[in-house]
């Protein structure tokens, strides 16, 4: 269609904007937590139409995407759904707060070729070193990156880990 957006630039140039002004405006006190929560599930069906519409016909890899454990946002792993469906990846997403159990289960079951986790500032993690450590046995030898403000202070670990950095994720 003529004159419309690309999904990925749609989502960096509308939504993402959208969504941090409701966030500053539930936080100066002008919208209530309702409508807060109407924006996120009226962005978030928006996110997921746009997904389906744009997967690939002929996909060059599957890439698995869970927000980590604790992690309930899925604003940044909705992103990095949509910038891997241009880079040609089938992209199944296992959404917010997804443990390392269930991600491995995921990984043997689905064998995807690519695992994207996303880590927010707002994760409070006490032992990030056995989290991640416990993230890349999921992984079990699957190429496996991490996006997010959060991983700009692990990255050495994620690495040494044998994780990636998402350099479209401003993580890295």
């Amino acid at each position: 269609m003529e004159g419309s957006l690309p999904a990925a630039r749609l989502f960096e140039e509308v939504l993402v904007p959208l969504m941090v002004r409701v966030g500053e405006g539930w936080h100066r006190g002008e919208l209530g937590v309702a409508q807060e929560h109407l924006a996120s599930v009226v962005v978030d069906r928006l996110i997921t139409r746009l997904l389906g519409s744009v997967q690939p016909l002929e996909p060059t890899g599957k890439a698995l995407l869970a927000c980590v454990e604790g992690e309930r946002h899925v604003l940044p792993l909705q992103g990095a759904a949509l910038r891997l469906t241009q880079q040609g990846y089938r992209t199944l997403l296992l959404g917010a707060d997804t443990p390392a159990e269930a991600l491995g289960e995921a990984v043997r079951r689905l064998q995807p070729e690519l695992v994207g986790l996303s880590m927010t500032p707002d994760v409070q993690r006490a032992d990030p070193a056995a989290f991640l450590a416990a993230s890349a046995r999921a992984c079990a030898g699957v190429r496996w990156a991490v996006g997010g403000a959060a991983t700009r202070s692990l990255a050495p670990l994620i690495r040494e880990l044998g994780g990636e950095l998402d350099p479209g994720s401003g993580g890295g």
